[in-house]
C-alpha cells in the first residue's frame, strides 16, 4: 500500500482537549468520555501532529531519534494515525495548514535509542464524569447531573 507522506492531520478540537507532559500525553474525548495515554515515541509523534507536521516530517524526526529502519518507523506512524483517527481524536488537516516543521537535533543527546512503537492506550472508567456538561446539567444545589437524570427546575 502507498502512502503519502505529505498527509497532514490535526487535533479533533474542540472535543479533544489534550496536555504534553515531559514523559506522556494526555488526550481526552469530551464527546466521547474517554481518555487516552501516550508515551515515549508516541508523545513525539502527537507534538508532531499539533505541530502541523506531514507524515513524512514525522518519520524522518523519528528515524534521527531511534535506531530502526525507516520504513518500520513509517508502519509505526501510520499504524498510531489509524488508531488516532478511529478514536476522533485526529482529522486530515485543511490544505495549506502547513506550519513548516523546522529540523530539530536528537533530543537524546546525540545518541539513537531503541524504538518501540507507539500504542495508544485508552481508559473509560470515568467517561459518565467527563460527558457532563457542568455548566447545565446540574442539581439545584449545582452538583453535577447526568442529562436524563436531571431534577426538575423550581
Amino acid at each position: 500500500m502507498e502512502i503519502d507522506e505529505r498527509l497532514r492531520y490535526a487535533i479533533n478540537s474542540p472535543p479533544v482537549v489534550h496536555e504534553s507532559f515531559v514523559d506522556e500525553a494526555v488526550i481526552v474525548n469530551l464527546n466521547s468520555g474517554a481518555y487516552y495515554s501516550l508515551d515515549k515515541c508516541g508523545l513525539a509523534i502527537w507534538n508532531l501532529i499539533a505541530a502541523g507536521a506531514s507524515i513524512g516530517e514525522m518519520v524522518d524526526r523519528i528515524s534521527g531519534r531511534y535506531t530502526a529502519a525507516r520504513e518500520d518507523i513509517l508502519a509505526a506512524v501510520v499504524e498510531l494515525i489509524s488508531s488516532l483517527r478511529r478514536e476522533d481524536l485526529i482529522q486530515p488537516a485543511a490544505e495549506g495548514n502547513n506550519l513548516g516543521i523546522a529540523p530539530d537535533a536528537n533530543s537524546n543527546g546525540g545518541e539513537k535509542i531503541p524504538f518501540e512503537p507507539p500504542r495508544l492506550n485508552k481508559f473509560t472508567d470515568v467517561e459518565d464524569l467527563l460527558v457532563l456538561d457542568p455548566i447545565h446539567d446540574v442539581d439545584a444545589a449545582g452538583w453535577p447531573q447526568k442529562g436524563s437524570e436531571r431534577p426538575p427546575r423550581t
